[in-house]
């Protein structure tokens, strides 16, 4: 599985998990927030549209390697 498809299923899962009466979970977004100095992306912040309420999650990608951390925002 890709990273990004691991993570994209680990953000939807985390979002549904916290709100489990919504059956509608769509990924809106998502930003490149800092970039480690090898130029490989560290941290991005993805948001969800969860039944029409937008929950942003961070992202952060270790320089070496090593499974993504994935956090909500407040």
């Amino acid at each position: 599985m890709s990273v990004r498809r691991d993570v994209s299923a680990r953000v939807l899962d985390q979002a549904g998990r916290e709100k489990p009466e919504c059956k509608r979970l769509k990924l809106v977004d998502t930003e490149v927030l800092e970039v480690h100095p090898d130029g490989k992306v560290a941290e991005e912040r993805w948001t969800v549209d969860r039944c029409d309420e937008r929950v942003g999650f961070r992202v952060g990608y270790p320089a070496r390697a090593g499974a993504a951390s994935v956090k909500r925002e407040p």
